[in-house]
């Protein structure tokens, strides 16, 4: 029997990703900057192979060809977005660690499901609703114990000088 491929199997990659990106940025001395332009390298490595391989570039193709200014620009847009959201994650995990960017990304998922519900109505059952609270409960439970733990390091490191 196939596993189920859904949510869980989408957070269990992005916390292996967070744990690849904190081991990875020990190779790289820390600069997120190198780290990301070597990711950029190897994904163009990676994936140019595959638009060729499965015919990609055919479809691609007439797209191109029609392409105004506006899509141009959004293209663009969305590109420069991607590289923030990159460097925020790089950043994130430099500064914290893979299991505060996997918790935060997760409580980021229910606010936004929670302001669809607010602002366009969308409808959700009472365990999905229970499971938003949870989320954004537990991660405000996490969020002031790394705070307190942070502050106890700090007062350590003070009486320590």
């Amino acid at each position: 029997a196939q596993e189920s491929r859904g949510l869980g199997d989408v957070y269990k990659r992005q916390s292996l990703y967070g744990i690849y990106v904190k081991s990875a940025l020990t190779a790289v001395d820390g600069n997120h900057w190198r780290l990301l332009i070597y990711n950029t390298i190897l994904a163009i490595l990676f994936l140019l192979p595959v638009v060729f391989v499965s015919g990609e570039i055919t479809e691609l193709e007439p797209v191109l060809n029609s392409i105004n200014t506006d899509t141009l620009m959004m293209i663009l847009l969305t590109g420069l977005f991607g590289f923030a959201i990159n460097i925020a994650l790089f950043m994130q995990i430099r500064y914290t660690s893979p299991l505060t960017n996997s918790i935060s990304g997760t409580a980021k998922a229910c606010v936004q499901t929670l302001l669809g519900v607010i602002f366009f109505r969308n409808e959700i059952s009472n365990l999905n609703a229970l499971g938003i609270f949870l989320v954004i409960a537990g991660s405000a439970w996490y969020s002031q114990i790394r705070y307190k733990e942070m502050q106890q390091a700090d007062k350590a490191l003070k009486t320590a000088k």
